[in-house]
């Protein structure tokens, strides 16, 4: 009876393949009265094996042998038999939960007691999840489907109901009365919500915390915030697809501004009505962040279909990409949404998408370049009103391309990928080098020294000062090493991916890198700035060189001592010769700017002391007048007036001149004496000692920038009494 039993059940297990609940109920009482059989089978089976076991095997006992051998396959039987009614037990539990939550169900709302038999469902799938009862296993998952979904139904549409009180969706108008009613609906809503989060931390834990990873936009969102959401996806669907006026292909603002509106109305009800609740269930997500990715879903699909629907259209597709970048910076600025949570950007990294967008970019770039480099006013001085202060005399053209290059790091700087954001830079970068092109060419064509010409320096300066200042900042530093990063790999040959380039910026790898992102770049303006630094100071010092014929053929010989003029003046030949300098220095001041004077100062300063001693106190004979008249046009006039304009003391400029003149106005006996001293110096340069005597003889007479050849040679040109 008991084998006949078994392999009627063996060969009958579709009655397992009912659904879920109550598909299964006709059968119920078959199951009962077969359980009922089997147990009595088992009782039996139980006493045979005692009476065995209680049976003391002797050697030579056959006829026990014999017994035990006959009865051994039935013992295998009721083994088996113990794992059928096991089986059977565990459909009797799901059903009867089944049968529980069914009349359950019927009644007005959802209690506590309906959801811990749901979640007894839940607790018995994970029991089952390592079975190999592949049957059993289907069924119970199907039930706890079946059932959850009938749960969340009920629960949603009496939160729905609950809401509706509220006049949810909120307007700013209708805040008020939401405050007033919440009430009465709070007790309620509050009950419902901690029903909601009970069943979906047991489902769906990972959704119940903020700690990991930061979920996708497109991740699923915990059901109660689902149900805060449909109205408003409703609503956006409603207005914004199909045939509706209000669904413009080339009015993107219209759905995204009221987005942003929702996100507004909703915020404070969230943070303070619906957030507390969670905290208090132990749910450690930000319900308004939630709230917002939830919305933003819709957003992103309509972004793609738009934006794919307008392939050909290039101004209305920049004008969405346009309209994006606004939402976007608006929800990270004044809605505290910001990175890394997830956004509708990914939509711009798709490889079509910002393959449009470079391109885009790219011609609008060209057009603004082509636009202010042509402008009549594009080489004034932007601050024109506060020259006085303006110490980088910022030309019209270089601000604006500074801001063309602000604006384009503004947009690309909102993506989150590191890799996208080196596409851009590329862009910048050769905007920047054509830029240099351009100004380069122009800075050739102008061969004199010219306002144009100064507006050309202030230009590669002010650019290169920007780059400069820009390529330490953290967001470039970080691109300069996803650079490195990138260009390692491909020279290696090693695959690689934009995630693992992006997670690559660690704070150690930014600490090692050599130089910047710009430096290519800035060499480039900064070469630029020195070939007008050099050419500006060569046409002032080729003038003075000009101009200083005239001053050279002054007879200096023949001047009268000091001692016989009432007063010193400057030479009259000098004076031409320190206007047309000064004039050139006025224009310096006057046009060049501060950073550009620094670099060119220098060079005009040492130009200046070379070509006074090589151009007139090497080339002349000086009495005692003579070297008098020189000494006062140099420290008088000369030197004061290079003092006032490059900022520097007196005793800083024209060094060599200076002490020129000192040597020239020595005591005749003195000067003697010093010229015999280094007489042997000069004939006999590897004499250490001498030299050393030498330079400590020049050194007591406060002469440090001349050699003791030097000295010697100008002390020639000193016409001495014998």
């Amino acid at each position: 009876m008991i084998c006949q039993f078994y392999h009627f059940f063996l060969s009958n297990p579709v009655q397992l393949q009912g659904t879920a609940g109550v598909s299964m109920q006709p059968s119920e009482a078959t199951w009962y009265n077969a359980v009922h059989e089997a147990r009595r089978a088992l009782d039996e089976l139980s006493k045979l094996k005692e009476r065995c076991n209680t049976t003391s095997l002797q050697s030579g006992d056959e006829t026990l042998m014999r017994l035990v051998m006959k009865y051994q396959p039935l013992v295998t039987e009721v083994n088996q038999l113990q794992n059928i009614v096991a089986y059977m037990n565990w459909i009797v539990r799901a059903q009867q939960i089944s049968s529980k939550i069914e009349v359950a169900m019927k009644a007005p709302s959802i209690d506590k007691h309906t959801v811990d038999l749901y979640l007894e469902l839940v607790s018995m799938t994970a029991k089952l999840k390592d079975s190999q009862c592949r049957n059993l296993k289907h069924y119970v998952i199907e039930t706890t489907h079946y059932w959850k979904q009938k749960l969340d139904d009920k629960m949603s549409n009496d939160f729905l109901a609950l809401i509706k009180l509220l006049k949810w969706p909120m307007t700013a108008s209708s805040r008020d009365h939401v405050i007033s009613v919440w009430e009465s609906v709070q007790e309620e809503m509050t009950q419902l919500m901690m029903l909601m989060i009970k069943m979906e931390q047991q489902d769906s834990p990972h959704m119940m915390t903020s700690q990991g990873e930061i979920p996708s936009l497109h991740d699923p969102v915990m059901l109660l915030l689902q149900q805060l959401a449909k109205p408003l996806k409703k609503r956006f669907c409603y207005h914004f697809s199909g045939s509706k006026k209000t669904n413009s292909l080339l009015k993107p603002e219209w759905y995204l501004s009221q987005v942003l509106a929702w996100i507004r109305d909703h915020s404070l009800f969230l943070e303070e009505k619906i957030q507390p609740l969670l905290d208090v269930a132990g749910v450690t997500v930000d319900v308004r962040v939630e709230f917002i990715r939830c919305l933003l879903q819709d957003v992103d699909e309509k972004l793609r279909h738009d934006l794919s629907s307008l392939a050909d259209n290039e101004v209305a597709t920049a004008h969405t990409i346009d309209e994006l970048l606004s939402f976007e910076r608006e929800l990270r600025s004044s809605l505290s949404y910001g990175p890394p949570l997830p956004s509708c950007m990914g939509v711009l990294m798709e490889q079509k998408t910002f393959h449009k967008w470079i391109t885009l970019e790219k011609k609008y770039i060209v057009e603004r370049l082509t636009a202010f480099t042509s402008s009549p006013t594009a080489w004034d001085l932007q601050y024109s009103e506060v020259i006085d202060v303006d110490i980088s005399k910022v030309t019209v053209c270089a601000e604006q391309l500074m801001s063309l290059m602000a604006s384009i790091t503004d947009r690309y700087k909102l993506l989150y990928s590191l890799p996208h954001q080196l596409d851009f830079t590329s862009v910048q970068l050769e905007l920047l080098i054509e830029f240099h092109q351009d100004l380069m060419d122009a800075s050739i064509r102008e061969t004199q020294m010219s306002g144009r010409q100064a507006a050309y320096l202030n230009t590669a300066l002010y650019i290169a000062m920007v780059m400069t200042e820009w390529g330490e900042q953290t967001f470039f530093l970080e691109l300069h090493h996803c650079k490195e990063q990138l260009k390692h790999l491909i020279i290696s040959g090693a695959h690689y991916s934009y995630s693992e380039l992006s997670l690559a910026t660690d704070s150690v790898g930014i600490a090692m890198l050599t130089g910047t992102l710009f430096d290519d770049v800035i060499r480039l303006f900064t070469q630029l700035a020195d070939s007008i630094v050099n050419s500006m100071a060569s046409h002032i010092l080729n003038t003075w060189k000009a101009k200083c014929v005239q001053y050279r053929n002054l007879k200096w010989q023949n001047l009268p001592s000091s001692s016989d003029c009432v007063s010193m003046e400057l030479s009259s030949v000098a004076c031409d010769l320190l206007v047309s300098l000064r004039q050139q220095l006025q224009f310096l001041d006057t046009f060049v700017s501060q950073s550009a004077c620094k670099k060119i100062w220098p060079i005009i300063l040492a130009g200046l002391d070379s070509l006074m001693i090589s151009e007139v106190i090497l080339m002349c004979h000086f009495s005692e007048g003579g070297g008098a008249q020189l000494h006062y046009d140099i420290t008088r006039n000369l030197v004061p007036l290079l003092a006032q304009h490059t900022g520097l003391r007196s005793s800083q400029v024209m060094m060599r001149s200076q002490e020129a003149c000192r040597l020239l106005t020595l005591l005749p006996g003195s000067a003697k004496l010093l010229k015999e001293l280094l007489g042997p110096v000069r004939q006999s340069r590897s004499d250490e000692d001498s030299y050393d005597v030498a330079m400590t003889s020049l050194a007591d007479m406060n002469i440090y920038n001349l050699t003791p050849n030097d000295a010697h040679q100008i002390l020639s040109k000193r016409l001495l009494p014998e």
